[in-house]
């Protein structure tokens, strides 16, 4: 999956001499957390919630002077400049390990160095949900392996000759321990871990949330 199809396209864009206070509420009206911020066509920027709401009114009486967002404050005074991009063919994994390096919540997707769209960490994590849900009338078996290469053959084979759908199958490789969600249906569970018993394989079983409340 690539960046292309999990972005926001077209995006709110702002610039940058625009009033701090357009920048709030252009957010507060779209439910946004953050703008890039465009020149003649050019992404020169990108302004968050956390830049705005870190200006204050200045206290009176106080020897510091905060600056006030009514009182002239623009956005290229509070946004990041040249900030960090991606391109819309850049596999999600990458854009995400991306993201994570940089500290960052969002990134600009730019393509023939104009602004094609953006795409967030909540853009990713949906995602994520999607990716490892189940119904609920399915199981998730995890099966920790020694090989993916030699057991996913042998499990998909398997569960195939006993007449086990397989509704979903996802491979893992975290902290050097490998392993293989399988889901299939409830109705089907005992003997999907017969097969896996059989394999000399164990498995722990996931059930939707509120499936295992009900039962």
């Amino acid at each position: 999956m690539r960046v292309r199809d999990l972005m926001t396209s077209p995006v709110h864009t702002i610039g940058p001499e625009a009033p701090a206070w357009e920048a709030i509420g252009l957010m507060r009206s779209h439910r946004i957390r953050r703008l890039p911020v465009v020149q003649e066509d050019k992404l020169v920027g990108i302004v968050t919630w956390t830049d705005l709401v870190r200006v204050r009114p200045p206290v009176i009486g106080s020897r510091w002077t905060v600056p006030n967002l009514a009182s002239g404050v623009k956005v290229k005074h509070l946004m990041t400049a040249a900030p960090v991009v991606v391109g819309p063919e850049v596999p999600i994994e990458q854009a995400a390990a991306l993201m994570r390096r940089r500290k960052v919540g969002g990134l600009p997707v730019v393509e023939d160095d104009r602004l094609a769209g953006i795409i967030t960490e909540s853009d990713l994590f949906d995602v994520f949900v999607d990716f490892f849900s189940i119904g609920p009338d399915e199981v998730r078996l995890h099966v920790p392996v020694v090989s993916l290469i030699v057991e996913v053959p042998r499990l998909v084979t398997e569960l195939t000759r006993v007449g086990v759908p397989i509704l979903s199958i996802h491979t893992s490789r975290l902290h050097g321990v490998e392993a293989v969600d399988v889901v299939v249906r409830e109705g089907d569970e005992r003997q999907a871990r017969e097969v896996i018993r059989a394999l000399t394989l164990d498995a722990s079983t996931e059930r939707p949330l509120a499936h295992s409340v009900e039962g």
